[in-house]
Parts: C-alpha cells; structure tokens; sequence
C-alpha cells in the first residue's frame, strides 16, 4: 500500500465497461512434513547455548522503569528488577532442548529511598528511583518490616521483610521442529519457536505470527558470554508492555597445568548460587530446595561423551553462490511498508550494568542526560531499492537536585548510583545559577562546569540499500558494514559488523498497528564484551482526517509540532537545536512530482487493491450502469467520471444530470466507498471510463 499520496500527477484512465473480471491466484501445495532427522549439536549455536550460565538481569516496564509492586506471591512482586541474578542449566541432546532456570531476585533497598525520611516511601519517591509503583510503603527501620498503603490506607496485602529477596524457577524446553536446527514448544500453552539466524544469532518468539507476545533475540559472541533482550506485548491489548537485558557468562571447567579437571563448570555454578544467596539474604524458607534435583535435565552428557562433540563443523554462512542482479522495490515487502513513515519514540539506554550513563562532557551532543527516558524523532523512507533515515534524540536534563540526598551541596558518585546511573564523577551544583561542576576525587576537573537544567539533540543517519532481491539490505556505518535482513512482516534484524564480530544486533518488532518497538545490544569496539542495551518504544504518526475523511493535518505536521513541544517542555536551548528541522529530515526519497507512474497512482487511490478488490466494479441496472468503487480520503484527489459511444469521442458526465451519487460512505479507515448510476437513457450501448489525478 502507497502510505504518502502522490502530487502534480496528469490524469491516470481506468475503463470498465459490462463483462468479467477473472484473478489468478498462485496457489501453494500442502507438502508433507520433512522426516526429522537431526543433532541438534551438530549447529553451533547450539554447542555455544549449552552448558551452566550466570546472569546479570535487568528488567523494564513499558516505561523503561522497573516495577516494585507488593505481592502475597513470594515468587513474584517487591523486588529488584533492576539488578537480579539468572542461573541457569541449558542442555541440548538428539532433539531436544531443555532448561532450568532459578532467578534469584534481591530485596530493594527501600530506606535510602526515603527521601523525606517521613517513614513511608512514596509512589513518586520510588519513581524518582527509576521504579513504578502502584502502592506506598511504610517502613519500620527496626523490624525491617514495609507495609503496603494505598491512598494513605492499609491494603489486604501482608506487611513484608523489605531486606529479603527470593527466587523464582523457569523450565522450557523445545524439540527440533525441522532439520534446520529449528526449535518449537510451548509455553503455558502458548506456541513457541527458536530459530537460528546463524552461528551467534538466535531468534526465540512466543506467539503464533502474526499475535507475538515475545521476540527475544540472543546473540553468542563464541567467547564463552550470552546477550538477550526481549521485547513483550500485553497478552490483553498486545501493546509494548515489557523488555528484559540479560547478559550472561557461562561456566568452564577448571584444570591445572596437566589439563585435569579440578572443578567441574557444575561445581562452579552451584557454589556461586549459594553464594549469592548468602549475599543477598534469600532466607531458607524462599530458596527452591534441592537445586541439583532442580537443574537436572535429563539431557546432560556422559562422561564418555564430553570429548569430540563440541568441535563439530561450523555452518558456513557463505553460500558461495555468484551476486544475484537487483530487481527489487522495497516496498513490495510488508516490513518496509510498515517502516516508512514519520515516528516518534521514547527511549531507554542502559550500560553494561544495566544503568544509564551520566557522564560529563564538553560535548554537547553527548554526556551529561537522563537516558533513562529520551526522546526520537525520525523520518524513515523507502524508494526502490533504498532505505533512508534521519533521527533527532532529544535528550532531557537529569534532575540532579533530588540526587543530592545528604543535601551536601555535591550529588556523588554513589548517590547517581542509588538513583540507577553510574558516572565517573561527582558533581557540586549551585541551586541558584543551576550550574554543576564535575569534580574527581574532590578536585575540579577540566571539564567546562554546565546548566544541569538544559537539555540537548543528537542527529543520527543511516543510509541502506537492497543486498539482494529478498528484500534485504546493507550500508555503512562508519566505515563498518551493516546489515538488515527481514525475518518476517513484523520482525527485521538489524547488525553492525561482520560475521563473526558483531558491534551491534538489533532486533525489531512491527505488529502492523502503528507501533514500533526495538531493542540492541552493544558490543564494546576493543573487547567486544556486552556494553549496552536500549529499548524503544515508537508511534508512527498519521494523517488527522476530518468526518468527511478530508485530510486536516498531515503526520509530518503533526511530526515536527511534536518536536517544536518537547524542544520546550524539556528546555532544549536555542545554541543546543539542530538547525533547519525540515531540511535535515529530508531524506530525498519522500515522493516526488515526477516520480509516481499510473500503477502507483491506482495503487494509491484505490488503497493498494493490487488484484483489483477495490477497483471500480461494474453491474447493469436496465439501461443504466452502477458504479461501485473504494478510493482513499484525499482531498486532492480527482475523480473525473466520462463516457462514450464509440471508444473515440470521451464525454464528461454532471453530476445530476449525466449520474447520480447512489452512496459515498465513509468506512473509519480512511478510505470511502462510493456507488454511481450512469444513466444510460438513450438505450444504446457506451463505454465508461474514470480519471484519476492528484491536484498539485
């Protein structure tokens, strides 16, 4: 579907006269299941998924906070989302693959918390945290017990030992699901399927498509480390609800210098789970018993079969096959269709801690900014065999008053801490002129001191182009190859780098409602270690129509008010603006004058009916003709109605005089469907015929 119309287009003819239209439809054979006939260890990305891991674990809400919300279900609720623990056993054996996951979940530290040590933490108090909450808590600093309040009331819920965490299981396991090395199982009895990308990229999705209710993608660097992040939608409205940022280690045998194993990878792990139980205080009445029992699977190994089969051969990714020649529009794909347009998002950014940075700077355009929640603005276009975009971050201020907690005149390093920001500095700000100066080990630094109230802009461009005629692209970005392959309609991986070495992997989620939602992992330049994590949340902007279905305001209107509104609302100072919005916004690729031939005009008017659904349908009515068509709300849009006699001479018809208008309903989707007599009062055969055009 053509998703911008049009303009300074001549008239485009369509004819119909009284006959039959015939459709041919390919039509795909049902092909047998293929026997299964696989080793799932026989891919490497399953010989790099098995074994014993440790996590790091971050989890955000739809608003990239962490939720704290009490709860009787000790396996669920008060806890610390924002640093958790994962251990897990993962093994993989014929076809089959199991895990058994404990994630251990420490108790927040609420009495930091209380900011104006009144004895109850607030909703806002936790949201200035970075937390969500739909309760207040009363604490009691002796017995360490927090109490539950709503609106200032005592709820149902059962006072808690704030300084206790918990932990929590997970099982899934997955069997081949073809001889690609593919997975499928069920979770609570929703369909799940893992598909390999390539050697270091897993794609796991909960969800029969298109209804995804999880994408969580894992990328295997093979050095021994596991990055995930998942996107989740609400099982009720489908919307962003949740994303998680696991970054995980997994365990290696110990051996001296004759090569013997002196500790096994299982030994490690379970004594690291007691010693984090230990450090975070997970009482014996909240600890899963019999933990080897637990991650038992079934599927490990024999002694006897530990050797040999982690060396089986790597999938080449290359196919050696020549270049295909271009013969492609991207838009002849869903996911680009999808993509293209205007978008607004707010954005999350975490390190590899699972923070945000707050780090001063004599950059304006990076540095010191709450990146907790930030803002995008972008313009996404596609033509032909190009993809285009151009982002503006607006990025708010940090509100380092209500950081400084001993009221000291100096917000620390562990004071961002407390808050979920890490920075290499201390910063001793002046509440009259809003000026902090970045210190470092108390002593000024060389840092420019700065207006902790003002906030700033990023740009970011990126250019792609068609890799093949899949719908797949390719560019650059900085000097580094980039890659973006469509794995469906509502699902596109976006890579930095080159296979094997991955600085970015990016997954994102289109369920075609107008919503976007992306998450990336880092990968530091040098080490190539996890460093960061982010977590977008987009709405793509459209046009506003009015009852008649008139265009009002256009989404590039309503794109750049929405800009010139955050600009102010988060004091983006003039000398902090990208300049000349609309020129750096132009992609160079939105339509143009002369661009748009006649299939792209129907397809346009006619709402993208690419066999004929919508398009003008015929029937007689005695000597008169009826007309029935559906066609987009344009106000620019031309419908000039004519008729002949003899496929020479074309008349054009009055309304009232030559028809009439039998219907014109609006349908709420920004088309309309409207129904035409031609009056065919002399009783001879004619021919009818419509123009289409988009006034300039």
């Amino acid at each position: 579907m053509i998703s911008n119309r049009p303009t300074k287009l001549l008239p485009s003819l369509l004819y119909l006269c009284l006959g039959y239209f015939s459709l041919l439809v390919d039509l795909v054979a049902d092909e047998g299941d293929e026997p299964l006939n696989v080793d799932l260890l026989d891919f490497e990305a399953w010989q790099r998924e098995r074994g014993y891991w440790f996590g790091e674990y971050t989890f955000l809400n739809s608003s990239g906070k962490s939720n704290y919300e009490a709860s009787d279900d000790s396996t669920s609720g008060q806890y610390d989302y924002r640093t958790y623990y994962g251990f897990i056993n993962l093994q993989v054996k014929g076809t089959e693959l199991k895990q058994r996951n404990i994630f251990l979940r420490p108790a927040l530290d609420l009495e930091v918390k209380d900011l104006d040590e009144d004895g109850t933490v607030s909703i806002n108090e936790l949201d200035a945290f970075g937390f969500t909450s739909p309760y207040d808590y009363s604490i009691d600093l002796n017995t360490k017990i927090a109490t539950p309040l709503e609106n200032g009331e005592l709820t149902e819920l059962t006072p808690f030992n704030y300084t206790e965490g918990t932990e929590k299981t997970f099982t899934a396991d997955q069997s081949a699901s073809d001889n690609s090395g593919n997975l499928s199982g069920s979770y609570f009895g929703i369909p799940t399927y893992t598909t390999i990308i390539d050697d270091h990229t897993v794609l796991y999705r909960v969800g029969d498509s298109p209804t995804i209710y999880q994408n969580q993608l894992t990328t295997l660097p093979g050095d021994g480390t596991r990055v995930r992040t998942a996107q989740g939608f609400n099982f009720a409205t489908l919307l962003p609800d949740y994303a998680s940022y696991y970054r995980e280690t997994k365990f290696e045998d110990d051996v001296d210098e004759e090569g013997v194993v002196i500790k096994t990878a299982k030994e490690k792990f379970l004594e690291k789970l007691a010693e984090y139980r230990e450090l975070y205080n997970i009482p014996e009445a909240n600890r899963i018993a019999d933990v080897e029992e637990f991650f038992t699977t079934g599927l490990e190994p024999e002694e006897s079969e530990e050797d040999g089969e982690e060396n089986g051969e790597e999938n080449g990714e290359e196919n050696g096959e020549g270049d295909e020649p271009l013969n492609v529009d991207l838009l002849d794909f869903e996911a680009w269709q999808r993509e293209r347009g205007y978008w607004f998002g707010e954005y999350t950014f975490l390190n590899s801690s699972g923070k945000s940075n707050y780090e001063a700077s004599d950059d304006s355009t990076s540095g010191q900014y709450d990146y907790r929640t930030y803002y995008g603005f972008i313009n996404l276009q596609v033509k032909g065999t190009e993809l285009k975009q151009r982002n503006i971050f607006l990025r708010p201020a940090l509100d380092l008053e209500v950081k400084d907690l001993d009221e000291d005149g100096t917000v620390s390093i562990n004071e961002l801490d407390a808050f979920g920001f890490t920075s290499p500095y201390d910063y001793s700000i002046d509440l009259n002129t809003k000026i902090a100066t970045p210190l470092e080990n108390g002593e000024l630094t060389e840092l420019t001191p700065f207006n902790y109230t003002e906030g700033t802009e990023k740009t970011f461009t990126a250019d792609q182009s068609a890799s093949d005629n899949s719908g797949n692209l390719s560019g650059s970005y900085f000097g580094i190859p980039t890659y973006t392959t469509i794995i469906d309609d509502h699902t596109v991986l976006y890579r930095v780098g080159d296979s094997p070495t991955i600085y970015q992997n990016q997954l994102t989620t289109l369920p075609g409602d107008g919503t976007r939602v992306r998450t990336a992992q880092g990968f530091n330049f040098a080490t190539l270690l996890p460093d960061y994590a982010s977590y977008y949340r987009e709405t793509k902007f459209e046009d506003d129509v009015d009852e008649e279905g008139v265009v009002i305001k256009t989404a590039k209107e309503k794109f750049l008010e929405k800009l010139a509104e955050y600009r102010e609302l988060y004091n983006i100072p003039e000398a902090n603006r990208i300049a000349d919005v609309e020129e750096f916004f132009t992609t160079g690729l939105e339509p143009e004058e002369s661009d748009q031939g006649v299939d792209e005009l129907l397809s346009y008017a006619f709402n993208g009916s690419e066999f004929g659904e919508n398009l003008p349908r015929a029937t007689a009515d005695g000597n008169d003709l009826i007309i029935q068509m559906t066609l987009v709300n344009d106000p620019d849009l031309v419908v000039e109605h004519q008729s002949s006699s003899n496929l020479a001479n074309w008349n054009v018809l009055s309304e009232g005089i030559d028809y009439s208008v039998v219907s014109n309903v609006l349908n709420g989707d920004g088309t309309r469907t409207l129904t035409l007599r031609i009056n065919g009062d002399g009783g001879g055969p004619f021919f009818y015929r419509l123009s289409v055009s988009v006034n300039d």
